[in-house]
């Protein structure tokens, strides 16, 4: 699938193409390294094969007509917008089904550079909260909650007693909507 993707393939079959595409950054992303794919084990919505610790392909289990909004996002902010705060779309393989006309094919699986993490936000911030509650509990005499909105509360600075017992996650959510608010503003940057 690798190969394929990079010499832009097509695979055609009984009812339509599998087109097998690069993107502007594969060759990059792809270097010149001997990739061993490996098959990921982790809960998610589609399958994924690592490459090396270079790219990831993650095959879409449930296709519908036309391309992924993941593709499409992932392409426009790898070619575009040129963000460099999500993983860069390397390429992708896309069904086109026989006598489909002018419609567009549909996304088979999306080719991304490899991204470590140490987990999902979700368990992440379970972490943090156990932490929290540990250390809140060792220190006798936690603050009470606060009694306003917590719209008007992220206006504000956490209080120094209160961000060390909440710990470092307070550093992790402030750049994740950092990010995430860059993210928007480079979207915005292809409207109109």
């Amino acid at each position: 699938l690798l190969a394929g993707i990079g010499a832009g393939r097509d695979f055609p079959g009984t009812g339509g193409t599998l087109e097998a595409r690069p993107g502007s950054t594969f060759a990059a992303l792809r270097g010149g390294d001997d990739l061993e794919p490996s098959l990921l084990d982790a809960e998610q919505s589609n399958t994924s094969v690592r490459f090396g610790h270079r790219l990831i392909l993650k095959m879409v289990r449930r296709m519908e007509d036309g391309p992924s909004p993941d593709l499409e996002i992932g392409r426009f902010l790898t070619e575009r917008a040129a963000f460099g705060h999500t993983a860069p779309v390397a390429g992708a393989i896309e069904y086109r089904p026989a006598g489909a006309g002018g419609r567009e094919p549909s996304t088979a699986a999306i080719l991304q550079g490899f991204v470590p993490n140490r987990g999902d936000a979700w368990s992440v911030t379970l972490e943090a909260l156990g932490g929290f509650f540990e250390r809140a509990e060792a220190a006798g005499d936690a603050p009470p909650p606060p009694r306003r909105s917590l719209v008007d509360l992220a206006r504000e600075e956490v209080p120094r007693e209160e961000a060390v017992l909440i710990g470092d996650i307070l550093g992790d959510v402030r750049l994740l909507g950092r990010r995430t608010a860059e993210m928007h503003l480079a979207l915005a940057g292809g409207a109109g």
